[in-house]
């Protein structure tokens, strides 16, 4: 019997280069050998079928870039989307390098990328972003799959929020503490869509607790009240703000004061001034009080209804006069008494007879004087 077998190192090729399945392989490069090898010839080159899968090339070239919060998860990036420059030994390059075997003319990238952050679009440092939208061209594109472009990160800041219109601060009456008035503010501005975040803020007390205007800092803080559909951690709260304000002096008022009585002195001038006692001081403090009654009408003995008006300066315990506001004027009633007076000098009378009367007759006076 011959002997005959297949020698040599077979090489196998397809059809063509391109991308497909049940491609045919046709095996070269084998022959007969042995000591029957003579009387035999190979009719045809064995084939088989096989397939041509895509290379998948690699993108890059965009940085995703950092944002303040707006309420949605589009992301934007710097850059452009290249593929890696081509193998340059294009057979023998590796398949999984996601290097193309020809230039940009055969096969390029293509498409507007979109960037996106994950999972959600809230405020975080580092949140991944995703590139889609990709995609290759050319007339070589079709031997080639794309890797979509490797994630990047980014931050997503808090959103600025300012205020819609400056602090103003109630001026409120002296009270001996620096705690500013009644503060009022305006409204948020800058929240993203139809969100919502409530808005508080405190003035800063004022250096003094004395009558005075004063410019105080205004500290804003944002909360997430019932209701409301913003997050606190997606906004930044409005910047200090500052407003002024003003203790105003504190009204006093005073009891019922009294007029000393006095004689006749031919002047218009009132008798001494009793005031009342002041009430509405702040405790412990005090003041002193002095009255001045007004000229009356006449300097005649009579009884006289004249206006009092008030005097303060400061007392103790702190009381200081400029941070109260004297009482109103009040009125008192006043007399002017009569004044006692002698009279002095040589009174003189005649003598008469027993007449049944009183009465004296020729009455001289030498000397008059009157004394009081």
């Amino acid at each position: 019997m011959d002997s005959v077998s297949v020698t040599g190192t077979a090489t196998a090729t397809f059809s063509d280069r391109n991308v497909g399945t049940g491609k045919t392989v046709t095996f070269a490069s084998i022959s007969l050998s042995g000591t029957g090898a003579g009387n035999y010839t190979l009719t045809a080159h064995p084939t088989t079928l096989a397939d041509i899968t895509a290379k998948a090339l690699t993108v890059s070239g965009l940085t995703a870039q950092n944002k303040p919060y707006d309420g949605s998860r589009t992301a934007t990036y710097t850059g452009t989307a290249v593929l890696q420059s081509a193998a340059t030994a294009a057979f023998n390059a590796s398949s999984t390098d996601g290097k193309p075997y020809e230039g940009t003319s055969v096969v390029n990238v293509t498409g507007t990328a979109t960037a996106t952050f994950g999972p959600d679009a809230n405020v975080g440092t580092a949140k991944p972003v995703v590139f889609t939208g990709l995609s290759i061209t050319g007339p070589g594109s079709g031997n080639y799959t794309l890797t979509p472009h490797a994630d990047g990160s980014a931050d997503i800041t808090a959103k600025q929020l300012t205020i819609s219109a400056s602090p103003t601060i109630v001026s409120r009456v002296y009270d001996r503490t620096q705690t500013p008035g009644a503060l009022t503010i305006g409204t948020l501005v800058g929240l993203v869509g139809s969100e919502t975040l409530s808005v508080s803020a405190v003035a800063t007390d004022y250096t003094s607790a004395d009558v005075s205007s004063y410019t105080t800092t205004v500290t804003y803080s944002i909360s997430q009240a019932p209701g409301d559909t913003g997050l606190v951690t997606n906004y930044a709260k409005p910047v200090n703000g500052s407003a002024m304000g003003e203790i105003t002096a504190k009204q006093l008022t005073i009891s019922a004061p009294s007029i000393a009585a006095r004689d006749y002195n031919g002047l218009t001038t009132a008798g001494s001034v009793t005031p009342g006692t002041l009430s509405g001081l702040v405790s412990p403090e005090t003041l002193n009080v002095t009255g001045a009654a007004a000229a009356y009408t006449s300097a005649n003995a009579n009884s006289y209804s004249t206006t009092v008006s008030y005097t303060i300066s400061d007392g103790a315990n702190g009381g200081k006069a400029t941070n109260y506001i004297k009482p109103v004027d009040g009125s008192a009633t006043g007399v002017v008494n009569k004044r006692p007076t002698q009279i002095s000098g040589t009174f003189t009378a005649n003598n008469k007879a027993y007449a049944r009367t009183a009465a004296a007759t020729t009455l001289s006076i030498t000397g008059l004087r009157f004394t009081n």
